[in-house]
């Protein structure tokens, strides 16, 4: 998992699994919805609206659901060379 801004307008971070790759981009608002609903909000934050408002902690089950996600072109987006 690697973090870039060239290409991007507001960052993306880019992951490598089994071989393929894929983008999660940043929108602007301190948010990268794709990977923000796989943290634990910070105690006493019922609606987290950034980044700022999660732990750094998965959700029980997050990483399997993650795995399923990537392998099978859940959230994200597959990389276009040229924008790096």
């Amino acid at each position: 998992m690697v973090h870039v801004k060239k290409g991007y307008r507001y960052g993306a971070w880019i992951v490598t699994l089994d071989g393929k790759e894929t983008v999660f981009e940043g929108v602007g608002n301190k948010t990268l919805p794709a990977l923000d609903r796989y943290y634990k909000p910070l105690p006493g934050i019922k609606s987290p609206k950034n980044w700022d408002d999660y732990t750094s902690k998965l959700l029980d089950g997050a990483d399997e659901l993650w795995r399923q996600a990537l392998t099978h072109g859940g959230y994200a987006k597959k990389t276009n060379s040229s924008r790096r």
